[in-house]
């Protein structure tokens, strides 16, 4: 995933009022997910980076195919023209978990 998925995913957060709260990384948590803590008002969630690649390995958030929110709420980080189709409507779903 290019570094412009993670920074129009940011952007397109903070546009909606979300706020990223605290972060969590393979490099501080191995046995865990990469994960950004969301909060607006007094709701709070989880983004959830996917953690392996397609053999498996696990990967830096860097190189993350996609993320997930609750297990029902799903982005992937496609080519160009597919992502900035499915990012407001993933920002969107958002706000239906609310």
């Amino acid at each position: 995933m290019p570094q412009h998925h993670l920074d129009e995913l940011s952007h397109a957060l903070t546009r909606k009022g979300w706020t990223v709260v605290s972060t969590r990384s393979l490099i501080d948590h191995p046995y865990d997910y990469c994960a950004w803590s969301m909060r607006r008002g007094s709701i709070e969630f989880d983004i959830e980076f996917d953690r392996f690649d397609g053999m498996g390995q696990d990967v830096p958030l860097i190189e993350s195919a996609g993320c997930s929110v609750r297990n029902s709420v799903h982005l992937s980080f496609g080519k160009r023209k597919r992502w900035l189709e499915e990012l407001p409507v993933f920002i969107s779903q958002l706000d239906d978990l609310t």
